[in-house]
């Protein structure tokens, strides 16, 4: 099943935004939301936020742009209030992204649900490989 999984993961294109430069997330809206994950094993995962606003945004302290099969979407914490809160507490993430009514019918393979879903299980297959990883490293090797 484990192998499956992977599998899947590995015939998609995945990748995240260093910097917002050539890419427009305006008009994108929440999608879904992606939880039991924090900002430490989100950074361990794919590196720092694309955007950090230190304060200057009234709702989002931080936000990672990814590309999934062509798709944009952008993970963030809405409304923490908090960056304090949001680096060391917040588990509950939204997934920003665009309708598939905003995209001609041609130029996409996998609806937007499909490919959120791809974002989503790259970044909690890794996680939760990495928290089974070290509980049992320091009891027994065991390969995963």
């Amino acid at each position: 099943m484990k192998k499956k999984f992977k599998n899947r993961l590995k015939m998609n294109e995945i990748s995240k935004y260093m910097t917002t430069d050539g890419i427009n997330t305006n008009g994108s809206s929440r999608i879904g939301s992606l939880n039991h994950m924090e900002y430490k094993d989100i950074v361990k995962r794919v590196g720092p936020p694309t955007i950090n606003y230190d304060g200057a945004h009234d709702k989002v302290n931080v936000e990672w742009i990814f590309k999934v099969n062509g798709d944009i979407f952008t993970l963030y914490d809405y409304k923490s209030w908090s960056e304090t809160y949001t680096r060391e507490q917040l588990n509950h993430w939204s997934v920003g992204g665009f309708d598939d009514t905003d995209k001609p019918k041609y130029s996409y393979k996998k609806s937007v649900d499909e490919n959120m879903q791809i974002l989503i299980d790259y970044l909690v297959l890794w996680t939760d490989q990495a928290k089974i990883y070290n509980t049992l490293k320091k009891n027994e090797k065991v390969n995963i």
